[in-house]
Parts: structure tokens; sequence; C-alpha cells
């Protein structure tokens, strides 16, 4: 890969791709932060079970790795990537919670707000995902924020009852406004 992604990353992932030590998420950093006036919007469930077992497959099929991850421990990781992302103006995120792993393919894209997957805007006082990723391409001088319900309190901290239902103050709350002039 890193003989072909020469021109294709930058020279400091290049180097790292060089030194094995390249992630997805240097990849994505490295392209939020190059197109600021372009919005990168993800879907997440806190607990995506589904992701959750491709890391445990990852763990017992590579040495020295853990397939350990509890719903919590899995959150605290979302969190820690969309913090690292959370620097860059542009990035925005819609948290679900629940284990949900995809929305859009499904009729789940449309009861699916930031209390689960099927509350249909019964209890959240936010918007539904529908209604939010429909916003995207967003107009010029249009804005549109981080979805997420729950307590607000740091990653990883322990002063919550339920740990995979907060919103990390790290990423939450956050709004970014489209400018077609920048």
């Amino acid at each position: 890969m890193c003989s072909v992604s020469e021109g294709f990353i930058n020279a400091e992932n290049q180097a790292k791709c060089e030194a094995e030590t390249l992630t997805l998420q240097d990849i994505d950093d490295e392209f939020i932060g190059a197109t600021p006036n372009v919005p990168f919007a993800f879907i997440q469930s806190k607990t995506d079970i589904v992701q959750m077992s491709f890391y445990a497959a990852i763990g017992v099929t590579t040495p020295n790795s853990s397939a350990y991850i509890t719903p919590e421990l899995f959150y605290d990781d979302v969190n820690a990537v969309f913090e690292g992302y959370n620097h860059h103006d542009n990035f925005l995120t819609y948290l679900v919670d629940g284990d949900q792993h995809c929305f859009s393919p499904m009729s789940l894209f449309f009861t699916a707000d930031g209390i689960s997957a099927e509350d249909d805007g019964k209890t959240s006082t936010q918007q539904m995902m529908y209604e939010w990723a429909n916003r995207f391409p967003l107009s010029d001088s249009a804005s549109e924020a981080t979805v997420c319900e729950g307590e607000l309190q740091a990653s990883g901290s322990n002063g919550a009852a339920n740990k995979q239902t907060y919103c990390s103050s790290e990423v939450y709350p956050k709004e970014y406004t489209e400018d077609y002039s920048a």
C-alpha cells in the first residue's frame, strides 16, 4: 500500500505507512482537514454490536491482541476517535444509543433518533436521523450540529450510571456552518 499511496497521502502519513504505524484514523484526519468546507458527517451507534464483533474477531486472530471489549470500552474508543476528528470544524456525528449496526439501507433510518433506532422521535429532544442526514449537502450559510442524547461528561468518566449512553463533552455539542466563499 505504501508504494502506491505516495502522493495520495501527505508526507507525515507516508512516513507512518512506511513505519507500519498508519491508521485509518490518520487518513480520515488528513482528509477531513484538507477539505475544511466539506462537512464530514458520521452516523454511529454508541455500542454497535457488529463493530464489536469485528473487534473481537481481529483480536482472536492477531498475535498479542485482545478480543475483549465491552459496550463501555467500545463507546469510549468511539469517542476517542471522534475526539481526534473534532478539532476540525467540519466534523459532525449523529450518535444513537443502542447496538444497531446500519441504518441507511433500512426503515430504521426513518425511526432512529438519538435515543434509539426505533424511538421514532417520541422521547428525543433532537431531530430524527433522516432529517439530519437529508440536510447534507448544506446550502451556503446553513448550519448543522452533532446529535447526541445523554448526560454530558468527559469520555471514559466513571461518574455516569450507564457508561455507554453519555455524550462526550469533547464531541458534543458541536455546530458547523457551511461557507461557500471559503
